[in-house]
């Protein structure tokens, strides 16, 4: 009888965790359910902090011969380096990622900015600012812990454990091809997986941080050619 392929994580199912931190306070994922699969793999990913602008229609604008943009409904102080991204201007000029150079409360001026064009903003103008200022550089670490007797609440109780309950090891030493899991010191993914065939009944992946903003996000691919 030929061998029938299981997989998980092939849609959104794969996101077991994606929680944006701004403290250092652990940020856990669901916990996956391996009973049917002998292999996995994990791309760990933490991105920097991207926040959402309050446009003040009519209020909001840009000055093309300084290069400063308003926003009165959002806080600029300590932001210098981070990234201001703006789309659905009336001016394509407007539209873009531009990098600020000097801030106060709530303007920000961006030096490198070309083909501005004067105007203030109306309601169907987006903009987002992208953290990426020395100071929020995201840092931390990541972990993967099995357990051989969590019971998922949907199961009822056994093992003589109350469902969602179970002890939990620390394996993140398994996962080490291509690379052992690495520290985190700035934005970016890593892929890793064990070497060899992985066992075991649950897994969680969790994230702390040491120090930024950001989002972390851990994606999920499990496989098992029989069952």
């Amino acid at each position: 009888m030929a061998a029938v392929k299981y997989t998980y994580g092939d849609g959104g199912d794969s996101v077991a965790l994606s929680k944006a931190f701004t403290t250092t306070a652990a940020l856990a994922s669901d916990i996956v359910d391996m009973r049917d699969y002998d292999g996995v793999a994990l791309q760990l990913i933490v991105n920097l902090q991207v926040d959402t602008v309050s446009v003040d229609a009519g209020v909001d604008n840009v000055v093309a011969s300084t290069k400063v943009f308003s926003f009165a409904n959002y806080t600029f102080t300590g932001l210098v380096g981070a990234t201001i991204t703006i789309s659905g201007a009336a001016n394509s000029g407007n539209n873009g990622s531009f990098v600020i150079s000097a801030v106060t409360t709530h303007t920000a001026t961006c030096s490198t900015a070309s083909g501005l064009v004067n105007e203030t903003f109306g309601a169907g103008v987006t903009v987002t600012v992208t953290h990426s200022e020395t100071a929020a550089k995201p840092t931390g670490t990541w972990t993967v812990a099995m357990s051989n007797n969590y019971t998922p609440a949907s199961n009822g109780s056994s093992y003589g454990q109350a469902p969602s309950q179970g002890d939990f090891t620390d394996c993140s030493a398994l996962f080490s091809s291509p690379a052992a899991i690495a520290s985190v010191t700035d934005h970016g993914s890593q892929f890793v997986q064990p070497p060899g065939h992985f066992s075991a009944r649950s897994f969680q992946i969790t994230f702390t941080p040491s120090g930024g903003k950001g989002t972390a996000i851990a994606l999920v691919y499990c496989k098992s050619w029989g069952k």
